[in-house]
Protein backbone atom coordinates (compact mmCIF):
# COMPACT_ATOMS: atom_id res chain seq x y z
CA UNK A 1 0.00 0.00 0.00
CA UNK A 2 1.13 3.07 -0.71
CA UNK A 3 0.33 6.05 1.77
CA UNK A 4 2.63 8.87 -0.28
CA UNK A 5 0.94 12.04 -0.65
CA UNK A 6 1.36 14.31 -3.63
CA UNK A 7 0.74 18.27 -3.93
CA UNK A 8 0.16 20.33 -6.59
CA UNK A 9 2.40 23.13 -6.03
CA UNK A 10 -0.66 25.36 -8.06
CA UNK A 11 -2.79 24.54 -4.63
CA UNK A 12 -0.44 26.00 -2.30
CA UNK A 13 -0.12 29.43 -4.41
CA UNK A 14 -3.89 30.48 -2.74
CA UNK A 15 -2.76 29.10 0.53
CA UNK A 16 0.15 31.37 0.32
CA UNK A 17 -1.46 34.36 -0.80
CA UNK A 18 -4.15 33.57 1.74
CA UNK A 19 -1.50 33.41 4.22
CA UNK A 20 0.44 36.84 3.34
CA UNK A 21 -2.94 38.96 2.85
CA UNK A 22 -3.73 37.93 6.87
CA UNK A 23 -0.55 38.91 8.14
CA UNK A 24 -0.88 42.13 5.88
CA UNK A 25 -4.49 42.38 7.96
CA UNK A 26 -3.37 41.31 11.11
CA UNK A 27 0.10 43.87 10.96
CA UNK A 28 -2.35 46.82 10.28
CA UNK A 29 -4.69 45.90 13.24
CA UNK A 30 -1.26 46.04 15.35
CA UNK A 31 -0.58 49.16 14.10
CA UNK A 32 -4.13 50.62 15.15
CA UNK A 33 -4.03 49.42 18.36
CA UNK A 34 -0.25 51.00 18.79
CA UNK A 35 -2.34 53.79 17.90
CA UNK A 36 -5.44 53.48 19.96
CA UNK A 37 -2.58 52.90 23.53
CA UNK A 38 -0.77 55.92 22.42
CA UNK A 39 -3.67 58.02 22.06
CA UNK A 40 -5.56 56.43 25.49
CA UNK A 41 -2.14 57.46 27.36
CA UNK A 42 -1.51 60.65 25.54
CA UNK A 43 -4.95 61.44 26.63
CA UNK A 44 -4.49 61.02 30.44
CA UNK A 45 -1.24 62.77 30.30
CA UNK A 46 -2.80 65.62 28.49
CA UNK A 47 -5.92 65.75 31.27
CA UNK A 48 -2.82 65.19 33.72
CA UNK A 49 -1.35 68.21 32.83
CA UNK A 50 -4.98 70.59 32.39
CA UNK A 51 -5.36 70.32 28.90
CA UNK A 52 -8.69 72.64 27.84
CA UNK A 53 -9.63 70.71 24.44
CA UNK A 54 -8.72 67.63 24.50
CA UNK A 55 -9.81 66.19 20.89
CA UNK A 56 -7.59 69.42 19.56
CA UNK A 57 -4.46 68.89 21.38
CA UNK A 58 -4.22 64.89 20.45
CA UNK A 59 -4.72 65.48 16.70
CA UNK A 60 -2.30 68.55 17.08
CA UNK A 61 -0.03 66.19 18.77
CA UNK A 62 2.90 65.30 16.82
CA UNK A 63 3.86 60.95 16.76
CA UNK A 64 6.11 60.27 19.33
CA UNK A 65 7.06 57.01 21.45
CA UNK A 66 6.35 58.97 24.87
CA UNK A 67 2.96 60.63 25.68
CA UNK A 68 5.02 62.36 28.65
CA UNK A 69 7.57 64.36 26.04
CA UNK A 70 4.37 64.75 23.84
CA UNK A 71 2.27 66.86 26.33
CA UNK A 72 5.61 68.60 27.30
CA UNK A 73 6.71 70.14 23.85
CA UNK A 74 2.93 70.54 23.19
CA UNK A 75 2.58 72.36 26.49
CA UNK A 76 5.92 74.88 25.08
CA UNK A 77 4.73 75.07 21.48
CA UNK A 78 1.03 75.82 22.40
CA UNK A 79 0.30 77.03 25.91
CA UNK A 80 -3.22 78.25 24.80
CA UNK A 81 -4.36 74.78 25.04
CA UNK A 82 -3.70 74.58 28.92
CA UNK A 83 -5.80 75.77 31.76
CA UNK A 84 -3.38 78.50 33.47
CA UNK A 85 -3.52 77.07 37.38
CA UNK A 86 -3.07 80.20 38.92
CA UNK A 87 -6.55 81.79 37.17
CA UNK A 88 -8.68 78.75 37.86
CA UNK A 89 -10.42 79.07 41.21
CA UNK A 90 -12.87 77.18 43.00
CA UNK A 91 -16.27 77.89 42.07
CA UNK A 92 -18.76 79.67 44.46
CA UNK A 93 -21.44 78.86 46.16
CA UNK A 94 -24.77 80.21 44.56
CA UNK A 95 -27.50 81.65 45.64
CA UNK A 96 -29.47 78.52 46.57
CA UNK A 97 -26.67 77.17 48.10
CA UNK A 98 -25.74 79.67 49.96
CA UNK A 99 -30.00 80.05 50.87
CA UNK A 100 -29.67 76.28 52.21
CA UNK A 101 -26.50 76.53 54.22
CA UNK A 102 -28.60 79.41 55.93
CA UNK A 103 -31.42 77.59 56.48
CA UNK A 104 -29.04 74.51 57.70
CA UNK A 105 -27.58 77.13 60.04
CA UNK A 106 -31.02 78.76 61.50
CA UNK A 107 -32.56 75.18 61.78
CA UNK A 108 -29.32 74.01 64.06
CA UNK A 109 -29.38 77.26 66.05
CA UNK A 110 -33.38 76.53 66.85
CA UNK A 111 -32.76 73.14 67.33
CA UNK A 112 -30.32 73.96 69.92
CA UNK A 113 -32.44 76.69 71.49
CA UNK A 114 -35.18 74.75 72.07
CA UNK A 115 -33.32 71.95 73.08
CA UNK A 116 -31.76 73.83 75.86
CA UNK A 117 -33.94 75.68 77.20
CA UNK A 118 -36.83 72.99 76.67
CA UNK A 119 -39.54 75.98 76.33
CA UNK A 120 -42.83 74.93 74.46
CA UNK A 121 -42.40 78.02 72.33
CA UNK A 122 -39.17 77.62 71.39
CA UNK A 123 -39.70 74.41 69.96
CA UNK A 124 -43.29 75.35 68.34
CA UNK A 125 -40.95 78.10 66.57
CA UNK A 126 -38.65 75.04 65.87
CA UNK A 127 -41.30 72.88 64.31
CA UNK A 128 -42.77 76.18 62.27
CA UNK A 129 -38.97 76.63 61.01
CA UNK A 130 -38.80 72.95 59.85
CA UNK A 131 -41.89 72.57 58.38
CA UNK A 132 -41.44 76.32 56.06
CA UNK A 133 -37.83 74.68 55.07
CA UNK A 134 -39.39 71.53 53.61
CA UNK A 135 -41.23 72.79 51.12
Amino acid sequence: MNDDVYVDAADNEPQTDDIEQLQEKLSDANEQLDKARFENLLAVELGRAGVIDLEAAIKLAGPGDNPTDVTSELKSERPYLFANPRSASPPSLGPRARRRENVKAQLTAAADTAKNTGSRKDLYEYLKLRRSFKN
